[in-house]
């Protein structure tokens, strides 16, 4: 749409610049080519079409600490972000960003190694409206230890989670994960593991 549509007559250009048009925003890196700059530049287009009406952002395959900066700066309506494969997006620069999203209800994050037990605890506390969040890493869980402490570190922070989707390898879990959850996030309705370990789980 920002780089066609607009273009085909008066009308179309009036319906694109509709900031109505621009509270979803799916930007992706195919896989080609591409300039990530010039995919970093028409994401902020679209983020300034919105017009602060941002409510549901995906980026996947670019972006970094710059690019969510300028978005949260511009997003504070924002209800959905998911975040795939961005690896020059820092833990801090995303729970940094966190701070601007209060009514934030889903953040999902896939295949991004470098954040953290730390991030995962800092965005909690930041993101108290959280209803559904995912975690899929290529390594294990980094920060204290297992998988078991990432589930008591989101039990302590999510409190309003209804949807929790983790995947992260060589990581375990155990009841004593689970048990977190459950007296930590009291209206919880699914919990979707990938690629974990659950040594030692006792579902009786």
């Amino acid at each position: 749409m920002l780089e066609t549509a607009e273009k085909v007559c008066k009308t179309w250009r009036s319906v694109c610049r509709d900031p109505s048009m621009w509270r979803v925003v799916d930007v992706k890196n195919s896989g080609s080519c591409y300039d990530t700059r010039r995919l970093g530049s028409l994401c902020r287009r679209a983020v300034d079409r919105s017009r602060g009406e941002l409510m549901d952002i995906n980026v996947e395959y670019f972006g970094n600490d710059e690019l969510l900066h300028y978005i949260s700066l511009r997003s504070s309506k924002l209800r959905r972000l998911r975040l795939s494969c961005c690896r020059k997006l820092a833990g801090k620069g995303l729970s940094e960003a966190a701070k601007s999203f209060p009514q934030l209800q889903e953040l999902h994050i896939l295949f991004m190694n470098q954040i953290d037990i730390e991030d995962v605890e800092a965005i909690g506390l930041q993101c108290s409206s959280l209803r559904s969040f995912t975690l899929i890493k290529h390594d294990a869980i980094s920060g204290v230890g297992n998988g078991n402490d990432c589930l008591v570190a989101i039990a302590k922070v999510m409190p309003n989670l209804v949807h929790l989707r983790l995947g992260f390898f060589g990581s375990t879990i155990t009841n004593k994960g689970y048990q977190a959850i459950l007296d930590g996030c009291p209206i919880v309705e699914s919990l979707v593991r990938n690629h974990i370990n659950c040594d030692s789980l006792n579902l009786s």
